[in-house]
């Protein structure tokens, strides 16, 4: 009988053990969610680096990113390849979004709401809203790490998506942020290396001039040479084929139009794009997506992106913007084969 006693205390006992030891490792889960936007909404600046991978249907394209943003709304995003020394920046400050091509000496200015417009994986206050505005969160603890996961929207609201994000336990900062498509296959994955707080950043991180300038030296004396080709996209829409194609030029400068036809027909502009001496200007009014290595520009049934000295536009009045996406990642070289 004291056998019987001793055993059944003892099961109590583990028992009580084990639902405190549960009610606390939710309780310090649930920190991160308030943590973490406590922590975002007190920095006036910031500076992330990490690795941006984009993921298509034969590969994926990594990049380095780097991210500076100094309160109330200034951002500065660059994005370099890891086998190449091209750069793409972009700036927001308080006259607009820019984007900066310093290989080839363009720029453009953006009307546009980003960040707002669409979430970002890079940027701190864009994963702190997704946090805040997800109320079906599921956290768990693994390895000394707290994960999040939750529903949200792809670029522009188009398909839902399945975001994680991995936390440093310690820290409660974000160190890796997964985008899964509808169907559970990885899209996005931004691994991030570094967060510093509240840093003192120059304003002229910030300022465009300076930025052109300063970004252009690197390419001055040792221009790129671009391994160019024209190349197919291995992702087409179902009974969509190339139906009609147009390339002119030499090795030096070539141009191609290329009809696809079918359900969903669209036209693939690709332009080889020269460096100039003096400073190219554009004007753009739409959304910006982030692939790795390219910033694209969409709007007007049309994605344009630069990549590897290529200028390249996907151009339909019936195409879903999904579509398009998935037809440019699938245009970019893969750096892992």
């Amino acid at each position: 009988m004291n056998n019987h006693k001793i055993l059944k205390t003892s099961l109590c006992f583990i028992m009580i053990l084990f639902t405190i030891l549960s009610m606390t490792s939710c309780k310090k889960e649930k920190v991160v969610e308030k943590k973490f936007p406590e922590i975002v909404s007190e920095l006036t600046s910031y500076t992330l680096e990490g690795t941006y991978i984009t993921y298509f249907e034969n590969g994926s394209k990594e990049s380095n990113v780097l991210v500076y943003f100094m309160a109330p709304d200034h951002y500065r995003v660059e994005l370099s390849g890891t086998l190449a020394n091209e750069k793409q920046i972009m700036i927001k400050n308080n006259k607009g979004v820019f984007i900066i091509l310093p290989s080839i000496n363009k720029t453009f200015k953006i009307t546009s709401d980003w960040p707002e417009s669409t979430e970002q994986p890079y940027l701190l206050h864009s994963l702190s809203k997704d946090v805040l505005n997800n109320q079906d969160l599921m956290t768990k603890t693994e390895n000394g790490e707290i994960i999040l996961e939750f529903k949200t929207k792809f670029f522009n609201n188009i398909e839902p998506m399945k975001e994680k994000i991995i936390f440093d336990y310690k820290t409660k900062l974000p160190k890796d942020v997964f985008i899964y498509r509808s169907n559970d296959t990885l899209l996005n994955h931004v691994n991030i290396k570094r967060i510093e707080k509240n840093p003192k950043l120059d304003s002229n991180l910030f300022v465009v001039d300076n930025t052109i300038t300063s970004s252009r030296l690197d390419y001055i004396d040792s221009p790129i040479e671009f391994d160019r080709s024209i190349t197919y996209p291995t992702f087409c829409p179902t009974n969509t084929t190339l139906a009609q194609e147009i390339i002119l030029g030499d090795e030096l400068d070539k141009r191609a139009v290329m009809k696809f036809s079918g359900d969903n027909p669209f036209t693939l502009l690709e332009n080889y794009v020269k460096e100039t001496e003096s400073l190219k200007s554009e004007y753009f009014t739409g959304d910006i997506y982030t692939m790795a290595g390219s910033f694209a520009l969409v709007a007007n049934n049309t994605l344009k992106f630069y990549d590897n000295g290529i200028e390249y536009t996907i151009a339909s009045s019936t195409l879903p913007l999904e579509d398009m996406i998935m037809i440019a990642q699938s245009l970019v070289e893969s750096d892992i084969k």
